[in-house]
């Protein structure tokens, strides 16, 4: 990784999830000192908390209730994360809810597209997050943004992610996969994701499957690759504050391995880091282990 400038960019929308807390998370982060770590690796970092675009005092509500307060976040977002690019420094997305990145992803495709960049996005996540609000069983809107990224579901979604938003499912590359919803099953194998179950990545191995595909992005004219890292990624043993862990997920070693391939390419230009529930964290723990991983991405050679 070379030394350049981070945007450190706080989304504290909690709305899209099903367990109030992940609000909290970009704040907490903060507060242990995630600016303070990428500084001790010698980045220039710009801190910024965004305001609730739609402040409102509804109780919080699981399902599909609070959409116009996720459009809201993501708008925000879509403008903010532009900019950042623009400014030639690398925007980090501490969330917040995974519903966030409708708004982090579709800004940078927005920005690729305009400046001729090759986006090639790589999804670490427990779950598909390829449900629309007709197949979720549970109407979270955390766990619809990939769909909506790709071409499926809410209209006003769409809307808000445009045309020029919109991910080619080719290029986006969903690892550790382990729980999905029957009809989200169905719909994300039609969609032309490609996607990789935990047995798959521990058959051929996580760095092999990472090197393959940064290589193939290498190839590409001005390659982009975003990293959308969900905590719940990593076996519930590690990712006990986040709201939806699930068992038989990544070991310590082995997001270190994929976080070292990530670091030797020099391809990455984006990242959202969603999902942190402090009221979870009681021993900071999963906040412990995220710092060792920034440790490990970052790292300048």
């Amino acid at each position: 990784m070379k030394r350049q400038k981070i945007s450190l960019r706080g989304v504290p929308c909690g709305v899209g999830a099903g367990q109030w807390g992940s609000s909290f998370g970009p704040e907490a982060l903060f507060k242990k000192g995630i600016k303070a770590r990428f500084e001790s690796m010698g980045f220039d970092v710009n801190w910024r908390l965004l305001p609730d675009p739609l402040p409102h005092k509804e109780p919080f509500i699981s399902g599909f209730q609070h959409k116009e307060a996720v459009l809201a976040w993501c708008e925000q977002l879509q403008k903010e994360i532009q900019n950042c690019l623009a400014d030639h420094s690398l925007p980090v997305i501490i969330g917040g809810d995974h519903s966030i990145s409708m708004g982090s992803l579709s800004g940078v495709a927005q920005y690729c597209e305009a400046n001729d960049h090759s986006l090639t996005v790589v999804w670490l996540d427990a779950h598909g997050d390829f449900n629309t609000s007709e197949t979720s069983q549970s109407g979270h809107i955390h766990g619809m943004p990939l769909a909506s990224l790709c071409g499926h579901g809410d209209g006003d979604f769409l809307s808000m992610i445009g045309k020029t938003g919109k991910i080619n499912p080719k290029d986006v590359h969903l690892l550790g996969v382990r729980d999905l919803d029957a009809q989200e099953e169905h719909l994300l194998a039609s969609s032309g994701v490609h996607t990789y179950p935990m047995e798959v990545l521990r058959l051929l191995g996580f760095g092999t499957v990472l090197q393959d595909i940064l290589e193939k992005a290498r190839l590409k004219p001005s390659p982009h690759v975003h990293l959308s890292f969900d905590l719940d990624f990593m076996d519930a043993s590690l990712a006990q504050g986040t709201g939806t862990p699930v068992p038989n997920g990544p070991t310590y070693g082995e997001v270190k391995e994929l976080f070292q391939v990530i670091n030797k390419s020099d391809l990455l230009k984006s990242m959202d880091i969603v999902e942190y529930n402090p009221l979870l964290d009681g021993q900071t723990q999963t906040a412990e282990v995220l710092f060792e991983l920034l440790t490990v991405l970052f790292s300048v050679s």
